[in-house]
């Protein structure tokens, strides 16, 4: 970096704490993956030989892993192929010995994954094994922002762009765009994924038996309730002239994005106090809230290699992967989302890999960078990943993630850009399902057979229109319990009851209320954030509204 000025800009751009170490385990190409002598894979499988033919029959996924853990990934292949997905598992020694002519062993998986594609007409793809047992690509990014120097992402996008090729130059920069300062043509990297790509970040065999038995969990006790768990982590720092972090708003726009497409129940734990409906972040909130198993964790903020930071400084507090990998869940098949640096980084202990080993909690599958990457880029992809999901129904993570890089909402033709479409990596089994809930029409009926709402939530949804308001605002609501008192209050981004709405003893039903954008003196209340609370007994229900 130029300057320490230039350093605590880029810092405020990008999901990377400044006090973290500049350079990643991950970055460098892995030691030992360029051309390796063909060894024969001991104790092969049955068919690990060879290219793939038409005449093997067509499969949906394969599974390429070392031959040490041929076992544990034999019984994966067999749970997918009960459930209708023909799986197969090829190990690296073998794909070494069908394909010499690679250039390393990272371009002889993709050349076997080609084949794989044309003649078994493969959709997944799950690498079985961290490195260094199964090597990640290198994508060279230059022409970023603040810094003359390049950096080598990580990224199994690779493995799921299956066209064009990645060094067409020859000059061993693997994915790089043209460099007109520089002259360099750049390569012919595609960017449009046909695989879906997942990773097992395992490095023996009691990790790959770990990673087996939580991902049948998951795929045979699929979660079936009415409600979305879904759990909202947001990091300080970087705050607005309200002193609410940048972060904190970001996980509240996946929150208004989110809570349209299906009935979820939302848990905020928010490095911003005081904050209307959420738990103020420590490293042991943090923990508690993880361990209580919610079926999508949405986490937002600084980070480094093997550590997510709850506040900018991280003698304030983190959360490292061995603490992830300490969980005990109550439930362990869920999922987890990261904008934040280095979550997925290989070769290492990282964040990801600690919620995927955790033996007795963490999660199924997590989603991340494995480098630095841009706050707003992040967002965006990680808003588009969502919708891919809850609003377009696809149906498995893997398939989800592939959607949105084929319809991108993020241009591959820049590098800051790539820093997302490239870096982000998914730790899991691409083909587990999609943590969707149920859409609201539906949650709607089911709730109305049902006796009791669920304790701690409002039933039903609040809908505060227009918003944001500029003169006035209308709120719709559904009132749970016939005879308990009403209180529907109007709050500040502090905590504090800014307009009583309404306070009374309200029957079942719907109901609309109007706010004039005054406060219970009268006034006009100031432009900024505020929340509708909708509070019934003990249950209560917090919806943004914006005054212009």
């Amino acid at each position: 970096m130029r300057s320490l000025a230039a350093r605590r800009l880029l810092a405020a751009l990008v999901c990377c704490a400044l006090p973290f170490a500049a350079h990643a385990a991950g970055r460098s190409d892995p030691h030992g993956t360029e051309d390796p002598a063909p060894t024969a894979a001991p104790g092969a499988l049955l068919g690990d030989v060879g290219k793939p033919a038409p005449a093997d029959g067509p499969a949906g996924m394969v599974i390429v892993t070392d031959a040490s853990l041929v076992s544990p990934f034999n019984r994966l292949a067999d749970a997918h192929g009960r459930n209708g997905l023909v799986t197969r598992v090829r190990t690296l020694q073998s794909i070494r010995d069908a394909y010499p002519a690679g250039r390393d062993d990272a371009e002889r998986i993709r050349l076997f994954l080609k084949d794989a594609r044309a003649n078994w007409g493969i959709e997944f793809a799950l690498m079985g094994g961290d490195e260094p047992l199964i090597p990640m690509r290198r994508a060279y990014i230059d022409q970023l922002p603040l810094t003359n120097d390049a950096l080598l992402l990580p990224t199994d996008q690779y493995y799921a762009c299956l066209d064009g090729d990645w060094n067409a130059d020859g000059d061993a920069r693997w994915g790089e765009l043209p460099n007109p300062a520089t002259g360099d043509p750049g390569d012919d990297a595609d960017a449009i994924p046909e695989l879906c790509v997942g990773r097992a970040p395992v490095t023996d065999a009691k990790q790959a038996q770990n990673f087996v038995d939580k991902t049948i969990h998951a795929l045979e006790h699929a979660t079936k309730r009415d409600s979305l768990a879904m759990l909202l982590i947001a990091g300080g720092g970087l705050v607005d002239a309200a002193q609410i972090p940048l972060f904190v708003h970001v996980a509240e726009s996946v929150e208004a994005l989110v809570d349209p497409l299906t009935t979820a129940a939302f848990t905020r734990v928010y490095r911003a106090f005081p904050y209307p409906g959420a738990e103020f972040l420590t490293r042991e909130s943090a923990l508690a809230a993880v361990g209580s198993g919610p079926d999508l964790a949405c986490f937002f903020g600084f980070g480094g290699p093997g550590t997510f930071a709850v506040d900018f400084e991280p003698s304030l507090g983190t959360i490292d992967a061995e603490d992830f990998l300490a969980l005990k869940n109550q439930r362990s098949q869920g999922h987890s989302v990261f904008l934040s640096a280095f979550t997925t980084v290989p070769g290492r202990l990282s964040v990801g890999a600690g919620l995927i080993r955790a033996e007795h909690g963490g999660c199924v599958s997590v989603l991340g960078p494995t480098d630095i990457e841009f706050i707003a880029a992040s967002s965006a992809y990680i808003q588009a990943y969502l919708l891919k999901g809850l609003a377009d129904h696809v149906p498995t993570v893997g398939e989800a993630m592939r959607a949105v890089l084929r319809d991108p909402v993020l241009p591959p033709t820049f590098n800051l850009f790539r820093l997302t479409t490239l870096g982000n990596t998914l730790l899991g089994d691409p083909a587990l399902p999609f943590p969707a809930g149920v859409p609201p029409a539906t949650a709607q009926a089911a709730a109305a057979r049902s006796a009791t709402p669920a304790a701690g939530t409002a039933s039903g949804r609040t809908l505060v229109t227009p918003n944001p308001a500029r003169a006035m605002t209308e709120i719709t609501f559904e009132t749970p319990t016939p005879g308990a008192p009403l209180d529907v209050s109007v709050l500040d981004v502090a905590g504090r009851r800014v307009r009583t709405l309404e306070r009374s003893d309200a029957p079942t039903g719907r109901r609309i209320l109007n706010w004039d954008l005054r406060d219970d003196r009268g006034a006009r209340v100031p432009s900024g954030l505020y929340f509708v609370k909708v509070a019934q007994g003990n249950r209560s229900k917090f919806t943004r509204v914006v005054v212009q």
